[in-house]
């Protein structure tokens, strides 16, 4: 059995912010989108399009976040908000 240290903590902090340094965006989203498919074919009772299914979890991070709130063409067409003047990207 592992037992919860603050070592262990330490290390998974830092495979985190190794493990996942180089990874862009889009292929995060890439990644998370197979795991779903494959989430789907094990329990058929998951909901067809997972951004669907995640937009209360996104406006709530949203508002967390102190970002406005995302119109649902926003989400399905994968804009983001930056801090760029024209705001959307």
């Amino acid at each position: 059995m592992i037992r919860d240290t603050q070592r262990l903590r330490e290390f998974e902090a830092c495979y985190q912010r190794e493990a996942f340094r180089n990874l862009a965006y889009e292929e995060a989203l890439g990644i998370f989108e197979a795991l779903w498919v494959e989430a789907r074919q094990l329990n058929p009772d998951f909901g067809d399009d997972w951004r669907e299914d995640l937009e209360a979890d996104f406006a709530l991070a949203r508002a967390l976040n102190g970002l406005p709130p995302a119109n649902v063409s926003s989400i399905r067409f994968g804009l983001r908000w930056s801090a760029s003047p024209d705001r959307w990207t």
